[in-house]
């Protein structure tokens, strides 16, 4: 479970603070509190506007971690510091509780807490080798806005959000081949079947992932496993509830199937035309792998829906790729 951080916490922050600053070789509470740009993260926890998550075990009582944020003046800014009205995250878990999605928890949890304050925005900082945390905050909606001047800390901002309610949580449920029930979910948009590099590919021979919004069906993502390339393509997704992170929801549950069978990279394909999706992936963390050019046009001798024009007005005639390298 995730309680507000209170003043008894301070000790903990200040454990979680040296986990943050380096998670394999975590310095003591007093070595933190000498560099002012550390120490300020902690420094008096407790103050007006101060506030936090603490992620407990609920059979154990053990705490897990926490998530903070305070507001940073100009003159004494913390690393990732934008202005002095979007106050900054702390963020760290111990290391027994890592990989369980509490870090997506926390900052759901604060940015939840910061919308109910009347604030537009948190930013944070993150290291840029932590490939890891820069996922779970793309998962949440944070974007990099820029770099520090030695080029090592990445600072990011996303808005703050209100929290759903608990019934309306997006859940994913995994769908071996075959078992699909088309009949229980929303007509696709794209059909059953998908043409992409000359290929045609049917859906329903793919496992798949299916989110959910209380007993509602939200969205679908299908993909395949190469045993060849030990790669996982993503290849259908869509999301029929918008605007409730049901397709960040269904990325990261692809993301950790991909993880399990031991592959290095997912990819996927989309066309040209597709703004959206190509804004969607590229803020959580994918990148362009390489353009297709003329694909799209012989993907569509294959299946003729594939229309020509898109729904920018743009041609459609190349495939682009896109991928997501796991650490």
């Amino acid at each position: 479970m995730l309680r507000p951080a209170t003043a008894d916490d301070a000790d903990f922050l200040w454990a979680m603070l040296a986990f943050a600053a380096s998670p394999d070789d975590p310095r003591p509470a007093a070595e933190l509190q000498a560099v002012p740009e550390l120490g300020r993260y902690a420094a008096g926890w407790g103050r007006d506007g101060d506030v936090g998550l603490v992620a407990v075990d609920d059979a154990t009582g053990e705490l897990l971690g926490a998530g903070w944020y305070r507001t940073f003046t100009a003159a004494e800014p913390g690393y990732g510091f934008v202005d002095e009205a979007t106050p900054e995250i702390a963020i760290a878990c111990t290391a027994a509780a890592r990989g369980r999605g509490l870090g997506h928890r926390i900052i759901a949890g604060l940015l939840a807490r910061a919308h109910a304050d009347g604030l537009a925005r948190l930013c944070l900082s993150v290291h840029v080798t932590n490939a890891v945390g820069q996922r779970v905050y793309e998962d949440e909606g944070f974007v990099a806005v820029g770099r520090d001047d030695e080029g090592q800390h990445i600072t990011m901002v996303a808005p703050t959000r209100p929290e759903p309610p608990a019934d309306q949580a997006v859940t994913v449920r995994s769908v071996p081949p075959g078992a699909l029930d088309r009949a229980a979910l929303p007509p696709s948009e794209w059909g059953t079947v998908v043409a992409r590099l000359g290929q045609l590919l049917d859906l329903d021979d793919l496992p798949s992932l299916v989110a959910e919004i209380g007993d509602r069906p939200a969205g679908l993502l299908t993909w395949r496993h190469d045993p060849a390339t030990g790669e996982v393509e993503v290849v259908g997704i869509e999301a029929w509830i918008r605007d409730r992170g049901v397709g960040a929801a269904l990325l990261r549950a692809v993301r950790t199937e991909a993880r399990a069978l031991g592959a290095e990279r997912l990819w996927l394909i989309t066309n040209n035309d597709n703004l959206d999706a190509l804004r969607f992936y590229q803020r959580r963390g994918w990148q362009l792998a390489r353009i297709h050019p003329g694909e799209a046009d012989r993907s569509r001798e294959r299946k003729p829906s594939i229309p020509i024009v898109g729904d920018h007005g743009i041609p459609v005639h190349h495939e682009v790729e896109l991928e997501l390298r796991l650490p």
